[in-house]
C-alpha cells in the first residue's frame, strides 16, 4: 500500500495542470456556391437544418438542359438501333463477300462507321447535359448544419462568387484552446485536456498547436476534437502535461 501511495505521489510530482479557456468552433465550415448561373427553382433546407453529405440543398431551373438531355437520349436510342442493324448487315455481307462487288462492302462498312459516330456523339451529348444539370444542383459537401442562407426561390444566381449557404460540420466540432505563452515549451500534441461543459466533465487530446503567439493577447492557440457541443459555446479547463 505504501508503495502505491508513493508511486501516485511520484507521478503527481511530474504532472502539471495548465489553465486554458476555449471556444467551440466547427471542425469544418464552408461557404457554398454553384459553378453555374440561373434562377433558383427550389430550396430544400432552412437555417438550422441538419444535412448529410450528398443531400440536395438547392436547385436552379434546368428545364432547357433537361430538354437537351431527353433529345440526346432519344438520339442515342436511334443510333443504337442503327448500329445494331449495320452490324447485322455487315455480318451477312461478309459471309458472301467473295461474290460481292467491293464497292458494296465498302458502303456497308461506311454505314457502320457512320452509325458508330452518331452513337458516340449522342453519348457525349448525354454526358454534357448531365454535367450541366449537376452544376445547377447544390449538394452538402459533408455532414453538418446550415448556419446561414443567402438566397430565395426565384432569385438569380451569378456563379461561384456568390455564397448561397454557409454550412458547419456536425456533430464534429473542435475546441479552440488559448493558454499563456509561458507554457510554450510544456504543452505538446497528445497532451490531455480536461474540461467541464454543461455540467459534464469531459476530456480530449490536443491534436494541433498553432505556431504563432497572438501579439495582442500573448496567448498560444491549440485544438481539441470533440462531438455534439453547440458551436459558439465557451468553457475552461486544464491541460495535463509533464513538467
Amino acid at each position: 500500500m505504501k508503495k502505491i501511495v508513493f508511486l501516485l505521489i511520484s507521478l503527481n510530482l511530474f504532472a502539471e495542470s495548465i489553465y486554458a479557456s476555449f471556444d467551440v468552433i466547427a471542425e469544418q465550415s464552408s461557404k457554398l456556391a454553384l459553378n453555374s448561373v440561373g434562377i433558383v427553382k427550389d430550396i430544400k433546407v432552412s437555417v438550422g437544418d441538419r444535412v448529410k453529405k450528398g443531400d440536395v440543398l438547392l436547385e436552379l431551373d434546368y428545364s432547357l438542359e433537361k430538354t437537351g438531355l431527353d433529345d440526346a437520349i432519344a438520339q442515342k436510342s436511334l443510333s443504337n438501333k442503327a448500329l445494331s442493324y449495320a452490324n447485322k448487315t455487315l455480318k451477312r455481307y461478309e459471309e458472301v463477300k467473295s461474290v460481292l462487288n467491293q464497292q458494296v462492302l465498302d458502303d456497308v462498312n461506311f454505314k457502320k462507321s457512320e452509325a458508330m459516330q452518331k452513337n458516340q456523339s449522342a453519348q457525349a451529348l448525354i454526358q454534357k447535359y448531365k454535367t450541366l444539370i449537376s452544376q445547377k444542383i447544390l449538394k452538402a459537401p459533408f455532414d453538418g448544419v446550415i448556419s446561414s442562407k443567402h438566397i430565395e426561390i426565384g432569385e438569380g444566381v451569378a456563379g461561384p462568387m456568390q455564397t448561397l449557404f454557409v454550412i458547419n460540420s456536425a456533430p464534429k466540432v473542435k475546441l479552440l484552446l488559448s493558454f499563456d505563452e509561458k507554457y510554450e515549451e510544456k504543452v505538446k500534441i497528445g497532451d490531455e485536456f480536461e474540461y467541464v461543459i454543461n455540467g459534464l466533465k469531459m476530456k480530449g487530446k490536443i491534436n494541433k498547436i498553432y505556431p504563432d503567439i497572438d501579439i495582442k493577447t500573448r496567448k498560444i492557440y491549440a485544438e481539441v476534437l470533440a462531438n455534439d457541443i453547440r458551436i459558439g459555446s465557451f468553457g475552461e479547463g486544464y491541460i495535463k502535461t509533464d513538467k
